[in-house]
């Protein structure tokens, strides 16, 4: 017999036993960590509940987008699209000019001819799809008589990466001028429910997020001795835009962070959204219907922010691709054009705060010249 083989079998049989008791362990041990029966599963199940009710219900409350109407806080905070369509309402004067647009044309005044009536009804992140519900609710529901409209276009607010904002699909008001989707049945059925977004909405974290400022504000407001300055009391006492540019004029690095948030808008495989197209085509055979004469223009940036930006191969084809569609709009429709862009304007060196909104005197200059080319060219 060999004693050699026998001992390397008794030894094989020995590891062999141990791996197995080892498995058998560690085994056993995720089968305790995973095992949540009892009451350990129902707690953990209770917790978790307990604080997603508590974080939609705070938000819900608190209203901090104005969505539901509750505002505990009495914080009146609304989205922005509500805001323009209330202003509108409230109108004592139905305007015959209305100035449509994005934040960076909230600042401007217009005031276009001594008889002339003026509202802005630009927003922010105002796109085309807003400028058209915009324009036929201040037709079809308010009846304004408007003779002119001036409208503010960018590429930046042409591209796919920007979706069409939920807020003007909320809006019951304005909502419904917008392009409605034929989808079969087999699409309808397996379509997202509109309550899921509603929910995850109240859970989201930009909500809490937003809450949370709403509550700090409030309780600045009410407990500090000192009276210290919230964001609510800086809105209601300088205005919206007021307050947009005075937060503006207080980063003076705030360049750095629009562009990042430009490049991001354009990185990737980005182009003219062909729904926004039709948009702009929509809007111009709205205008040329209700005899309303258009003056566009562009915005403009700063030379630094402009000299970034072309060098991204997207910015450069959006630009030229809007200026495209422009240019059929000038001579199908008649529409008057007024560029701001750096090297297409040829007046003095246009200043903006951040690279995209404009100073003060950068403001003056753009109303000066949109109101000529109103005033003499329509």
């Amino acid at each position: 017999m060999d004693f050699g083989s026998i001992a390397e079998t008794v030894n094989d049989s020995i590891e062999k036993i141990c791996r197995t008791d080892k498995y058998i362990n560690s085994s056993r041990d995720l089968e305790d960590i995973l095992d949540l029966r009892g009451a350990d599963w129902y707690i953990f199940l209770f917790v978790l509940f307990g604080i997603l009710i508590c974080v939609g219900l705070t938000n819900y409350l608190i209203d901090p987008y104005g969505w539901h109407g509750t505002d505990i806080l009495k914080a009146q905070r609304i989205d922005s699209r509500t805001r323009v369509e209330k202003m509108l309402r409230n109108q004592w004067n139905k305007p015959d000019v209305m100035l449509f647009g994005s934040s960076r044309s909230m600042s401007l005044k217009p005031n276009f001819g001594k008889e002339s009536i003026g509202v802005n009804a630009a927003l922010f992140a105002g796109a085309i799809e807003d400028h058209y519900c915009i324009l036929r609710y201040s037709v079809e529901s308010l009846s304004f008589p408007l003779r002119f409209a001036v409208i503010g276009l960018e590429p930046d607010l042409f591209l796919s990466t920007h979706p069409i904002d939920p807020m003007l699909i909320k809006n019951k008001r304005l909502g419904r001028y917008l392009e409605k989707k034929n989808i079969s049945i087999i699409q309808a059925f397996f379509k997202q429910p509109g309550y899921v977004d509603e929910v995850a909405s109240l859970l989201s974290f930009t909500t809490s997020k937003n809450s949370c400022k709403i509550i700090f504000g409030f309780l600045m407001d009410h407990f500090d001795p000192k009276g210290a300055i919230t964001d609510i009391k800086q809105i209601s006492s300088s205005g919206l835009t007021g307050y947009l540019l005075e937060i503006i004029k207080k980063k003076k690095d705030s360049m750095t962070a629009r562009l990042r948030q430009y490049k991001k808008l354009y990185s990737g495989a980005v182009a003219i959204d062909a729904d926004r197209l039709r948009y702009l085509y929509r809007f111009a055979d709205y205008a040329k219907k209700n005899s309303i004469a258009v003056v566009a223009f562009y915005p403009g940036y700063s030379r630094g922010f402009w000299n970034e930006m072309i060098n991204i191969d997207a910015f450069i084809k959006s630009n030229q691709k809007l200026d495209q569609e422009m240019m059929k709009l000038k001579k199908l429709y008649g529409w008057r054009l007024i560029d701001f862009r750096p090297g297409k304007f040829k007046g003095s060196e246009l200043q903006f705060f951040d690279g995209v909104h404009p100073t003060k005197q950068t403001t003056l200059i753009i109303e000066k010249i949109i109101s000529n080319k109103v005033i003499n060219d329509l």
